[in-house]
């Protein structure tokens, strides 16, 4: 393979975003930590990319921090309500075991909501770690 920008030389390595050759000199030229490019246009995309994951990242930790206080709170409310229906039952002030049936609703989805956000966090997880292993070519087809 040769040099996408000099025909005669030999290529060193590939172009992160658009797979063309690369030969030493404009490795370094265009090398970052990200990787090599063939040239700025696809160094700036890439980099612009790898902003962009890293802002979604922060943004669905926080989501998830707002998601497991509201699975909290719905225990909360349904042991509430399963406590106070139940309760009332008992002590025959009034048949609130509609009250406890609701709780026991309540619960329900609280449990639900848990395994939701398990998996979520199990299929971020694992989006992470192919991330990590990955090559990180080929991010957007070249213009």
């Amino acid at each position: 393979m040769k040099c996408a920008k000099h025909n005669s030389k030999a290529a060193v390595g590939i172009c992160k975003r658009c797979y063309r050759g690369i030969c030493a000199d404009c490795v370094n030229k265009l090398g970052t930590d990200f990787g090599i490019y063939c040239s700025n246009k696809c160094k700036t995309a890439s980099i612009n990319i790898e902003k962009l994951v890293r802002k979604n990242v922060e943004t669905n930790t926080k989501v998830s921090y707002v998601h497991t206080i509201t699975m909290y709170l719905l225990f909360i409310v349904s042991i509430i309500l399963m406590f106070y229906g139940l309760f009332g039952t008992l002590t025959g002030t009034w048949p609130l075991i509609v009250v406890f049936l609701i709780g026991l609703l309540f619960f329900g989805f609280g449990l639900a909501y848990a395994r939701w956000i398990k998996a979520t966090r199990s299929i971020g997880k694992k989006i992470d770690q192919e991330r990590s292993t990955s090559t990180g070519q080929g991010d957007l087809p070249h213009d």
